[in-house]
């Protein structure tokens, strides 16, 4: 009669539920893809941690809190809101959202407890009325130069035929 020949355990853990029943572990708490993209977050974080302390950027510390999404989630809550009751934005409407907001909306600290004081004001480089009137001034340059050629064009015509 052969007996069978029971592998010894590698370590300690192994040795102690060598034999006993395991019991029935819970559902994860999240999903598997919220595993799949937390990560890659974490080995993509690494890798640029690593890449900026090389020898190609040669810096001393890198600080991780500054990756974040705040300021384009920000951005985006704000289109969504400026849709009014569409939320969604298609890409045209959002190009017409973006041209809209880029020109017109005043910037301004929206969250409490930021990272600009009072003391920094932030201006605007150029606000949707000004360009409004510097555009129909250029227009009205436009046409008075248009309606003196034509006339010039009507004139000198009709005076050369009998």
């Amino acid at each position: 009669m052969k007996l069978s020949v029971v592998p010894k355990p590698k370590d300690r853990t192994q040795s102690f539920y060598q034999g006993v029943a395991r019991p029935e572990l819970p559902p994860p708490f999240v999903s598997k893809d919220t595993i799949k993209a937390l990560r890659i977050t974490i080995k993509s974080i690494i890798d640029l941690v690593e890449l900026l302390l090389g020898p190609s950027f040669n810096l001393t510390y890198v600080l991780t809190a500054k990756f974040n999404q705040d300021c384009l989630e920000r951005f985006f809550g704000i289109i969504r809101s400026a849709g009014g009751a569409q939320n969604k934005p298609t890409a045209s409407s959002f190009l017409q959202l973006f041209r809209m907001l880029s020109l017109y909306y005043p910037t301004k600290t929206i969250l409490r407890g930021c990272n600009v004081d009072g003391e920094e004001k932030i201006e605007m480089l150029t606000s949707y009325m000004d360009w409004l009137v510097q555009r129909f001034k250029d227009n009205v340059k436009v046409n008075k130069s248009l309606k003196d050629y034509m006339k010039d064009l009507l004139l000198t015509k009709h005076e050369g035929r009998p």
